[in-house]
């Protein structure tokens, strides 16, 4: 059966990347949730999916040059804080697998170290549409699970995918076909497409034969998978 990923937990019914919009995606009976990760400018891992606050929270400012106490003095959504990294990792443990996508510099050595910590190795798949980043990944270990995000699809960067022993290629569903899938899936790799967010969006995408639809809207998606 189709994996369905619930887009920043919940986004489009619960606040973005807020604890209570990823217990949103498991209540509803997502196979996995995919959040974002930046590094504060005193070294936290934050789960937030901007360069800056502005979009998401009450204030302003952006994330690499604000310490964790400023950004946890923000309001995410319905009063909840923006996560630690390390927040997510325990409220998903053994619950939900988890799509981390990696935003900033530095990050894919704190989230690796991180999810290490937590003993979730197995757990976790690191996302990035910067392919170096993800190679970055790698060098840290060749256990670790790794999916490319991609506008569109790029035989060259699923020829790097391969290389790199990916599991996935992410590809945005409009620009999805069954050849694109069909020769995703030639090279050994699963396909997920990313963010269709209506039921009829929803199910064009699963026809095209991936494995995987990821939307912000995870309650339609989940019908539209298991009826």
């Amino acid at each position: 059966m189709t994996e369905v990923v619930g887009h920043r937990g919940a986004k489009g019914l619960v606040p973005e990347n807020t604890l209570p919009s990823f217990e949103a995606a498991i209540a509803l009976g997502c196979d996995a949730t995919e959040c974002d990760v930046h590094l504060s400018a005193d070294g936290h891992l934050v789960v937030c999916h901007d360069h800056t606050v502005d979009r998401t929270t009450n204030g302003t400012g952006t994330i690499a040059t604000m310490t964790l106490a400023e950004l946890r003095s923000l309001d995410a959504g319905h009063g909840a804080q923006i996560p630690l990294f390390e927040e997510l990792l325990a409220l998903v443990k053994g619950r939900i697998t988890l799509l981390c996508e990696l935003k900033g510099e530095g990050t894919a050595d704190a989230a690796v170290a991180a999810v290490r910590a937590a003993g979730m190795t197995r757990g976790v798949t690191f996302s990035c549409f910067d392919l170096d980043r993800l190679a970055r990944v790698r060098q840290l270990g060749d256990e670790l699970r790794l999916a490319g995000i991609h506008s569109s699809f790029d035989p060259a960067a699923l020829a790097r995918l391969v290389a790199l022993g990916a599991e996935y290629m992410d590809v945005h569903w409009q620009s999805l076909s069954s050849e694109v899938v069909d020769t995703i899936h030639a090279a050994g790799l699963r396909c997920r497409g990313w963010n269709p967010d209506t039921e009829a969006d929803i199910r064009t995408t699963l026809a095209l034969g991936v494995d995987s639809v990821s939307s912000n809207y995870p309650d339609l998606a989940v019908r539209a998978v298991r009826g």
